[in-house]
């Protein structure tokens, strides 16, 4: 990549955050902030026993783990990305959306506030509560392949897709190590499901969440429904992704045979 292509990008100048309120500008530090806390919690307290190998290859710590390492993929997208540069995923986004401009659609900082925050510290971290040995810590593993979907279509792909300045989208870099660390807790954590339990429906999932929590707010709320608060919006959307799986969850763990988790955990539930 051609450094200067980055750094002298017309979409530096993108003025996005001169009059957004407080918290549209800096939620990603204290999301940030928090997530090294709940990083030094897993680490350090004793509600979580066994050696650091241990503890990455139990699920439930994996689930609260996928949290601290979104901070960071959200710092990268929102705070500074390798270039040093400002809030720069929304302007790259919006520049290389493949969607007929004529529609409309669009990320705005009140957008990225909530979707990110509701997400990442709202459902993902209502998923790690409520994974259990009694379903096979399933959620966690949906977690995982939404994280994994998340770093391929929405980072990796473009460097292969694009030119220019939009060839790097702002959390690539984090997606780099996110991506195959995802790939591991799949296929080797969550090996006693099977290929197809514990990989591939995972990522199946993790698409379909895209859809429900992003792609549908997008197209028919910025579209169709623009009366509508995005404050109303997003908690909707994502309030039902974060809930369809747990209420799924009895039906999930008859059709996919999900027995009781036999590896050894090192954290209370």
């Amino acid at each position: 990549m051609n450094k200067e292509i980055f750094t002298n990008s017309p979409l530096i100048d993108h003025g996005l955050l001169d009059n957004a309120p407080w918290l549209d500008a800096n939620w990603m530090f204290l999301s940030l902030f928090f997530g090294v806390v709940l990083l030094l919690w897993l680490l350090l307290s004793p509600s979580w026993s066994g050696t650091l190998k241990e503890k990455l290859h139990d699920p439930k710590w994996l689930g609260y783990l996928l949290i601290f390492v979104y901070a960071i993929h959200q710092f990268e997208e929102h705070g500074y990305d390798i270039f040093g540069r400002r809030y720069m995923f929304v302007p790259v986004f919006n520049a290389s959306i493949i969607l007929d401009p004529s529609f409309g659609i669009q990320l705005l900082p009140r957008t990225i506030t909530l979707l990110n925050v509701l997400f990442i510290w709202g459902a993902l971290l209502f998923w790690a509560k409520m994974s259990k040995a009694e379903n096979s810590y399933y959620l966690v593993a949906m977690s995982w392949g939404f994280a994994v979907v998340n770093g391929i279509v929405g980072h990796l792909l473009p460097i292969i897709t694009q030119t220019g300045e939009l060839k790097y989208m702002p959390g690539a870099f984090q997606s780099m190590f996110m991506v195959p660390f995802g790939f591991y807790i799949l296929l080797k954590v969550f090996k006693p499901l099977g290929v197809f339990k514990g990989f591939v429906l995972p990522l199946i999932l993790g698409i379909v969440f895209h859809i429900t929590s992003l792609i549908l707010p997008l197209l028919f709320f910025q579209i169709y429904f623009t009366w509508i608060p995005q404050e109303v919006i997003w908690p909707v959307f994502i309030g039902i992704t974060a809930l369809v799986p747990l209420w799924a969850m009895p039906w999930l763990k008859k059709v996919l045979k999900l027995s009781l988790w036999e590896g050894k955990m090192v954290g209370a539930s």
